[in-house]
């Protein structure tokens, strides 16, 4: 098993939606050979038999899809119990989402996922599990900051309380810091080194705020637009949207160009959006991409990197052809706003005076053929399903579909169908495919 990332620190969000805890890992609570966690990651955990009857671990009610470490962890909280983790061990875990015969060996559906978050969220939040002797707005104050919970989420969720579940004060006091080890393993995903930036975050005590930009040129199919428009407005869950399009849509907070079609206006049209969107953080987002919801579970845990997603496949919409290989698409860049409309101002700049290349390139910091004045390092983050790029013949960018297309043979290299993508039970669906 490889060594990197590894994971010691976990969380939900207020959907609540699993999240890596990767800046708890900094703090002092986070260091040592044995630490608290606010959630778990379901692969792997350990109770005693009789704990695991008192407390009704795995539910049925929740399904068999999801939350099952939300369930795991909150429910050992909020009865009075710690969740820790011990760092003198490790298990590996196997993300079987290639696809075709390395896939999940069952049935995903989104639907059942769903229904687990659902239930989580009605029967903590609400404070209607009989077992709690604390309300779920203390454990997510004891864990403060969060990535995902808002001052005015807290309070909401604090208002959603039962008025007879209240905290007990002999079990609410904070546990005594671990000791700090001597040595600790750095966390990240894939990466490649161009600089080492500083880490840091936005501020002390506020997470930080995350909308998405989305940019199109009005010339791909309607219908195929509103399709991958709806499963994005489902899959960023209230996040703000700004959409930049050539055409006015009604779309998100929607910024119009009047430009012709072409390279120097997708970047034209990308700082647009950074510059109307107001939020730390942002996604980029396609016109022609079906969009997970895992995929804006991300959070990065680095300001200064460049964080491309690497769960992506590509699908040919003529015959339902599908492909993995490993790809970091601009249409999964996720990063900071700030950096990321420094660089594209003097990208923009460099096109105006020298014309585009394609030593230039789509994907910044992915390569260090230009040296920009302000250069970072990118790394790859991995969601739990897939997002979609669907080759539809209009495409800004070619597809490559055979390994004899690239210069550089991928690594990786997975072929399925329509039908086969991991983590999609309902893409023929969507896009209304026949056979």
């Amino acid at each position: 098993a490889k060594n990197n990332p590894q994971s010691t620190s976990y969380c939900f969000d207020s959907e609540p939606h699993f999240q890596y805890f990767n800046e708890f890992k900094k703090r002092p609570e986070g260091k040592g050979d044995l630490t608290e966690t606010m959630s778990l990651q379901g692969s792997c955990f350990m109770l005693t038999r009789d704990k695991y009857w008192e407390l009704n671990i795995c539910d049925e009610n929740f399904g068999s899809w999801g939350s099952q470490g939300i369930e795991v962890a909150v429910k050992t909280w909020l009865s009075g119990g710690r969740v820790m983790v011990n760092h003198k061990t490790w298990y590996a875990h196997m993300f079987r989402t290639q696809g075709g015969d390395f896939g999940f060996p069952y049935e995903l559906s989104g639907s059942a996922v769903s229904h687990a978050k659902k239930t989580a969220k009605d029967l903590f939040f609400s404070g209607k599990w009989e077992k709690a002797i604390h309300p779920l707005h203390w454990l997510v104050e004891k864990f403060m900051p969060v990535p995902g919970w808002t001052p005015e989420a807290i309070e909401k969720l604090k208002g959603s309380v039962s008025p007879t579940q209240t905290s007990n004060p002999t079990s609410s006091a904070p546990a005594p810091a671990p000791q700090a080890s001597t040595s600790t393993t750095a966390h990240s995903p894939i990466s490649e080194n161009l600089t080492q930036p500083s880490r840091q975050s936005p501020t002390a005590n506020t997470p930080p705020t995350i909308g998405c930009i989305y940019y199109t040129d009005n010339l791909v199919d309607e219908k195929l637009m509103l399709v991958c428009q709806k499963q994005l407005t489902k899959a960023v869950a209230g996040k703000k949207i700004v959409s930049v399009s050539l055409k006015p849509i009604p779309f998100g907070k929607n910024v119009v160009l009047t430009l012709e079609r072409g390279y120097l206006t997708m970047f034209k049209q990308i700082l647009a959006g950074l510059e109307a969107l107001d939020t730390d953080i942002v996604f980029f987002c396609e016109h022609d991409v079906l969009y997970h919801p895992s995929h804006f579970d991300f959070l990065p845990p680095d300001r200064n990197i460049w964080y491309y997603e690497s769960n992506y496949w590509f699908l040919r919409l003529t015959d339902g052809f599908a492909l993995h290989y490993n790809v970091s698409p601009l249409s999964g860049l996720c990063v900071y706003r700030d950096i990321a409309i420094k660089h594209y101002k003097e990208r923009i700049a460099m096109v105006e005076k020298e014309g585009f290349s394609y030593r230039i390139g789509f994907e910044p910091m992915t390569h260090g053929r230009i040296k920009w004045k302000d250069m970072y390092k990118f790394e790859l983050f991995h969601s739990g399903s897939p997002s979609i790029d669907i080759a539809h013949g209009k495409n800004v960018t070619g597809k490559r579909w055979t390994q004899d297309k690239f210069r550089r043979k991928p690594t990786i290299w997975k072929e399925a169908n329509i039908d086969t993508i991991p983590g999609w039970d309902n893409v023929r669906r969507l896009l209304s495919f026949t056979k």
